[in-house]
């Protein structure tokens, strides 16, 4: 019984050492091939790296084999190859042969137009051209040619390579060296071609570098949260602004007529000014004339150098004097009148309408009397109609100053109304998924917005100050008119006393009262000319805003129907958006970029189970001096290890 026993613990023994001798050991491979210039194979060779200590076993049929960490003797045993290892990492080279590319390529070369070889660009100058052509080889790994991209990489010294044009390509430029980078996807078929200047040229090797090609798409627009109830969100929003647009586009365009109308009101109000400030300087004089004449008649009456005529002349003088102070007061309660308009109502349009109905009447019965010959005219028509005509220019100056309130209040409604807008589309600048060209629109559209209640807001105060201009004049009347009507009532009980003179003493003491009443009232009248002109000469400022604002609202109306043609493109847009056909263009390009997954394995052989990484590098020799030199001098290339690396780094 023992004796099976034994025989059963050797056959286990026997086989478990056969498992471990042909279990092959975790390792990385590159695979190096030199390529002649034109891009045909010259030879390859694997090196292998190993992360662990111990017995290596590893397997390939190379023609031979060399350490590249230390002195360890490598074992051989057909393909088996072995190895005992006290290092970290461990690195040794198999050189093949008979090896078929995954790819074949093929370069050629030309200088100023004319094709030649690779050596005869050594130290050239003038135009190059390199013209890189990369296929499916017939006889090599389709697997890897079907799952590995290629970096190909060309360049050299900047100083001798400039001017690089190459479509598709990325060109970089540090260290003094300028690199032009190509990336050929799996399966793919490419040309490549690269010009530039070249100055005593010298190339580094073009380098092709394989690796397995990766793209991750985890990306599913369907797997969003409730990405229909999202975008159905945002549509209604937008077509809910679509509406509010229309209304500011209207409401800007009625503004800016408005503001037109206003411009040319306040022009023709203007002038008006002008003209009465002008009108007023006669008035100063004729007050100043009729002061020195009281002035005189009472030095006269105090000399008592006084006969009949004077007397009678005086009687009728004062009362003209009277009826003019009269006239006076009652043109400033007309002033005052128009202006307390402003501050006793909030229906502009039903003021001005009531305005206007007023003023056809008196236009109507103006046209009536001028119907009738000025040679016929009674003295009463005629001063009906000077009436009419002060009466309809007082009407006209209302409703112009009725405008300026009506429109600061429209510029303050409709900087309210856009400001709600502004908050709608921050409200929707929050909807989850919005696409990236969405998003830039819609906050384009809100700065836009808020350069226009800017706008807005300007054009209110510039109204608002002409309105405070006009409410202070309003303020300054009001002691003016009391002092006017307290002299109009002295003045009466002195007219009254000139109309029944008894006596030369009464009538001196009359005039005397008249002398220093009059004098007051003509300080009056120059204060009042004062303001008159002082408004005048500023309301030349306020006509210049509100053409200012005429053309801002010009302006922004521009704005608006630009804002209201952009929202509508984005409204129609988003009715456009379709999730699905979206999900349909992702899958598109997943199966253009997706390759399948790539299971590694071993470039030299089967057996080797343990392959983690794989990479191809492939490099042409360098265009340089020194290696035409050594060729002509027919000196035997050095092939060792550190010569290939060399090489094919580019040193």
């Amino acid at each position: 019984m023992k004796k099976y026993i034994a025989i059963v613990l050797c056959v286990v023994l026997v086989l478990s050492i056969v498992n471990v001798s042909f279990a092959s050991t975790v390792k990385d491979e590159i695979i190096y091939m030199n390529l002649e210039s034109s891009g045909k194979l010259q030879e390859t060779y694997v090196v292998n790296v190993f992360h662990s200590k111990g017995d290596i076993v590893d397997y390939g049929r190379y023609d031979s084999i060399k350490n590249l960490t230390d002195m360890s003797d490598i074992q051989r045993d057909g393909e088996k190859i072995m190895v005992h290892t006290d290092s970290d990492k461990f690195y040794y080279q198999g050189n093949l042969k008979g090896i078929v590319m995954p790819w074949d390529i093929k370069i050629d070369y030309y200088l100023d137009g004319k094709k030649v070889e690779a050596e005869d660009l050594v130290a050239a100058t003038g135009t190059v051209k390199i013209i890189i052509s990369v296929k499916k080889s017939n006889n090599g790994n389709e697997s890897i040619y079907n799952h590995f991209s290629l970096q190909v990489s060309v360049g050299g010294d900047s100083h001798k390579i400039s001017e690089v044009v190459s479509k598709g390509a990325n060109v970089a430029y540090a260290g003094g060296k300028t690199t032009v980078n190509y990336v050929i996807l799996p399966k793919e078929e490419k040309k490549i071609e690269i010009e530039f200047q070249a100055s005593d040229l010298e190339m580094d090797p073009i380098r092709f570098v394989a690796v397995p090609f990766k793209m991750d798409f985890d990306f599913d627009i369907e797997d969003m949260d409730n990405p229909m109830k999202k975008i159905d969100e945002l549509k209604n929003g937008v077509s809910e602004l679509e509406g509010a647009s229309a209304g500011i586009r209207d409401g800007v365009s009625s503004l800016s007529g408005g503001l037109s109308e206003l411009s040319n009101g306040s022009g023709s109000f203007n002038s008006g000014l002008q003209e009465l400030s002008d009108t007023s300087e006669q008035l100063r004089q004729s007050s100043k004339d009729i002061l020195e004449g009281i002035n005189q008649l009472n030095a006269g009456l105090n000399a008592q150098e006084v006969d009949k005529n004077s007397l009678a002349a005086l009687v009728q003088a004062s009362n003209e004097i009277k009826n003019a102070i009269t006239q006076m007061a009652d043109g400033l309660r007309e002033y005052q009148n128009a202006f307390s308009q402003f501050d006793n109502t909030t229906d502009f349009s039903s003021l001005i309408s009531a305005n206007e109905e007023v003023r056809l009447a008196l236009e109507q019965s103006l046209q009536q009397l001028s119907l009738i010959p000025e040679a016929d005219l009674t003295p009463e028509q005629v001063a009906a109609k000077a009436l009419l005509s002060s009466q309809i220019d007082l009407i006209d100056r209302t409703i112009h100053a009725l405008k300026y309130r009506e429109i600061a209040e429209e510029n303050g409604m409709m900087s309210d109304n856009i400001q709600g807008v502004i908050a709608n589309l921050e409200q929707q600048l929050q909807t989850p998924g919005l696409p990236e060209a969405s998003i830039a629109e819609i906050q384009a559209k809100i700065e836009m917005l808020k350069k226009q209640v800017a706008l807005f807001d300007n054009n209110k105060a510039a109204l608002l100050a002409g309105i405070t201009f006009i409410d202070t004049m309003e303020s300054e009347l009001d002691p003016l008119i009391a002092g006017l009507d307290e002299l109009s009532e002295n003045y009466n009980k002195f007219d009254a006393g000139v109309s029944s003179i008894g006596g030369l003493d009464e009538l001196k003491t009359n005039v005397s009262q008249l002398a220093n009443g009059y004098a007051q009232f003509d300080k009056g009248i120059n204060q009042l000319i004062d303001g008159q002109n002082e408004l005048a000469k500023n309301y030349v400022d306020l006509d210049s805003a509100i053409y200012g604002s005429m053309k801002g609202a010009e302006m922004l109306s521009d704005g608006a129907n630009k804002m209201y043609g952009g929202i509508s493109e984005l409204n129609s847009g988003l009715n456009q958006f379709n999730i699905k056909e979206i999900n349909n263009k992702v899958d598109d390009l997943k199966n253009k970029y997706t390759f399948g997954e790539y299971e590694v394995k071993s470039f030299v052989s089967s057996k080797n189970t343990n392959v983690k990484i794989q990479q191809f590098i492939l490099a042409t020799p360098a265009i340089e001096k020194e290696i035409v030199k050594k060729s002509k001098e027919n000196k035997i290339e050095d092939r060792s290890l550190w010569t290939k690396l060399k090489r094919v780094f580019g040193y």
